[in-house]
């Protein structure tokens, strides 16, 4: 009887670490390869967030979002590529961190017109898209 608690207890042991070495060492799925659950505009989803941050949380947040429409800005920073895609108010808008690299970015250039797919964390001053990837760009 002792000995069947004590296999028991090891098999648990040995399941639980298994489960968490999964865990941690598991990959998120390029968002490239994931199907878009929203497509909208820069300017539809910055006025969603504007109007009503809560009811915009509810329908955007961790979701697949697919947003087009005019880059503002394309920046550099620590953490990667961002661009700014036009909210629509001429100061805030879209900010899309990019996992692409800089050969795949050299695409996009300022004014032209981008779509772009994320996953959206929500709204600091810019709605917020990570993990985002370049569908289609339109140089003018």
């Amino acid at each position: 009887m002792k000995k069947k608690i004590i296999i028991s207890i090891f098999l648990l042991i040995v399941v639980a670490v298994s489960y968490g070495l999964y865990e941690y060492f598991r990959t998120n799925a390029r968002t490239s390869d994931l199907e878009a659950d929203i497509k909208i505009s820069a300017v539809d989803l910055y006025n969603a967030y504007s109007d009503n941050e809560a009811h915009a949380d509810s329908i955007y947040r961790m979701q697949v979002v697919q947003v087009t429409g005019k880059v503002s800005e394309i920046k550099k920073d620590t953490s990667g590529i961002i661009i700014l895609i036009d909210g629509g108010n001429g100061m805030f808008g879209v900010s899309c961190s990019l996992q692409e690299t800089d050969e795949e970015v050299k695409r996009a250039e300022k004014d032209a017109d981008i779509t772009i797919k994320g996953i959206c964390t929500g709204m600091l001053m810019d709605v917020v898209l990570t993990r985002c990837v370049i569908v289609s760009t339109d140089k003018k």
